[in-house]
């Protein structure tokens, strides 16, 4: 579920971190409201222009930094989400 909405794009890649809540992951804006829910087993940002890999169960998938889905969490190695990103 995206709350991008909400905040009407007023925010960029560098305003979002990492939260934690009972041991999953989710994407807020620094110190502020949630734009995800915590429902990650794993979130690690991808370099500096807000796109992130993330764990649900045990699939893999990417998302950006309104917490939308790029690549669909279909995947269980890295390798094969980053193959649908170039295709």
């Amino acid at each position: 579920m995206c709350f991008c909405d909400v905040f009407e794009n007023s925010f960029q890649p560098n305003d979002v971190a990492v939260y934690t809540e009972n041991k999953k992951f989710g994407l807020q804006i620094k110190n502020s409201e949630n734009i995800t829910k915590a429902q990650y087993k794993k979130l690690i940002r991808i370099g500096e222009n807000g796109i992130f890999l993330a764990q649900k169960g045990s699939h893999l998938g990417l998302i950006d930094y309104k917490g939308e889905i790029i690549v669909p969490f279909k995947n269980n190695q890295a390798e094969r989400v980053f193959t649908n990103v170039r295709n």
